[in-house]
């Protein structure tokens, strides 16, 4: 017994930090986020799909004046509709519309898709496109029909996607030593969940005050990057 009181004390000991860095993972899942963008007016209308390995489908809307306008329900499609839209994303390039002479791409684009996944690894996979490809065009259409959405219940809400290497300037970190407080819990989880919008509570309210006019932020994460916005559902 006295052999063994050491072990289990050793053990206690690494399985309760990891715990705490468990509640601060940000995605343990193979999930496919798409966040498409149609420009109208000068602002942009989003609409995000999440897509998780079980098959299981999320769909939102909201825009860039951080408006959550519709929330579907979590659809269970099964494990092949995953399967299919993974080897269909996975064959989908970056392509950017050149503007002759200068190299850039125009701006604002009246359309941009983004997709973010896990390949193998751990390592993010980020794909920026100014027009979808037949393929990607046939599977939005296909989620939006399966996944209808309604009006959300008044409340604060997290969009979140994962995002490319060197982003830009984080306006969070979360740490791998654990949760630094309320909102990187609550943007930890909004990350790892099945829904592309999460319901969160009020700890953004002081956050969101305190960067007005933005609809876009990024964090660094323990192993990447993502982007996130807070959006107010009426």
């Amino acid at each position: 017994m006295r052999n063994i009181l050491p072990l289990f004390f050793l053990i206690f000991s690494l399985v309760i930090p990891g715990a705490a860095l468990a509640a601060c993972e940000t995605r343990d899942t193979r999930s496919i986020d798409v966040v498409i963008g149609q420009l109208d007016a000068g602002s942009y209308l989003r609409e995000g799909f999440r897509i998780s390995p079980d098959g299981t489908l999320s769909r939102a809307l909201w825009n860039d004046g951080n408006n959550l306008l519709g929330r579907s329900q979590l659809v269970d499609l099964g494990v092949e509709a995953y399967q299919s839209a993974l080897a269909d994303i996975s064959r989908t390039q970056p392509r950017h519309a050149m503007v002759p002479n200068d190299g850039t791409i125009p701006s604002p684009p009246t359309f941009t898709v983004e997709i973010a996944y896990l390949e193998p690894g751990g390592k993010t996979r980020f794909v920026f496109r100014i027009a979808a490809t037949p393929a990607l065009s046939g599977l939005i259409e296909a989620w939006r029909g399966a996944a209808p959405v309604s009006a959300p219940p008044s409340g604060n809400y997290i969009w979140s996607i994962l995002a490319p290497n060197n982003p830009g300037r984080a306006d969070l970190a979360l740490s791998a030593d654990g949760c630094g407080g309320d909102i990187e819990k609550n943007l930890a989880e909004a990350l790892g969940g099945s829904h592309i919008v999460t319901r969160t509570d009020s700890a953004f309210r002081g956050f969101v005050e305190t960067n007005p006019g933005r609809s876009r932020f990024i964090a660094d994460l323990p192993d990447g990057h993502a982007y996130f916005g807070i959006l107010s559902g009426r």
